[in-house]
């Protein structure tokens, strides 16, 4: 998809599944199908990462970085089906893109009784090669992120990009104190413009697999292939032009760095 169709999608009216207003029905705290946290592995690396006698505050701050640099930066060769869209699936795999660590985190939040919910717009100076642009189809990037509820209050949290990335890209790592939006670095460690949020802002507090599949595959219709998986980088590169589904198993490739 190129950049002026992609331009095109910001202003859309929003999915009618995922439009969700700003209520009380919002600030949920409930286990859902992706973001388990009563399961035991989201228990356990809660309590690890987090442990009871902090305040809570101090306690999500901790998560934040238990995620943004335990659970590798990954956009090739990721799952989207459904098993593959849970935190406790996340938390197994140990990689993922944004969307994936930003599941995790607002899974992990949440076994803390702390209201949570995903976020996606529509981004451009993402971080990416050359090969992340040609899958996503251009410059503007699907970005997903995630809102808790402390001090009474919905704070932007984005525990995506790791230390190590940061560094590949010249950026300043994004530090969250628990307390103010930690949600893009405006700009890269020598000035230069970074992320900039376009718009198309949606909230999903009980996020649905299919819903989320469809908006990635509405903006991005390489990453969305029949196997419910984005295409290896090595299986991205034998795919037609004008055909974005490929079969993963077919590859036997499986990087373990994205970028």
């Amino acid at each position: 998809m190129n950049v002026e169709r992609q331009a095109a999608l910001v202003g859309q009216q929003p999915l009618q599944k995922a439009q969700v207003s700003q209520t009380t029905q919002a600030l949920k705290t409930a286990q859902t199908p992706v973001l388990d946290h009563g399961s035991a592995a989201i228990a356990a690396f809660v309590a690890e990462t987090a442990p009871p006698g902090e305040d809570v505050a101090q306690r999500c701050r901790s998560l934040f970085y238990a995620v943004r640099d335990g659970i590798d930066y990954e956009v090739f060769d990721t799952g989207l089906a459904d098993a593959d869209l849970t935190g406790s699936a996340v938390l197994a795999a140990g990689r993922g893109f944004c969307l994936h660590k930003s599941i995790l985190y607002a899974t992990a939040v949440r076994h803390l009784g702390v209201p949570s919910r995903l976020v996606s717009g529509l981004v451009r100076n993402h971080p990416s090669s050359p090969d992340l642009r040609a899958l996503v189809g251009g410059e503007v990037f699907l970005h997903w992120y995630t809102e808790i509820r402390l001090h009474g209050r919905w704070v932007k949290v984005t525990p995506v990009f790791n230390r190590l990335l940061c560094r590949m890209y010249g950026i300043t790592p994004l530090e969250f104190d628990g307390v103010h939006d930690a949600v893009f670095q405006p700009f890269d460690s020598v000035g230069r413009e970074h992320l900039e949020l376009l718009g198309d802002v949606r909230l999903h507090p009980d996020p649905d697999p299919e819903q989320i599949r469809e908006l990635i595959g509405a903006v991005h219709p390489a990453m969305v292939t029949a196997a419910s998986r984005v295409p290896s980088r090595a299986a991205f590169h034998r795919l037609p032009a004008d055909d974005p589904t490929d079969d993963p198993a077919d590859d036997p490739t499986h990087p373990t760095t994205d970028q």
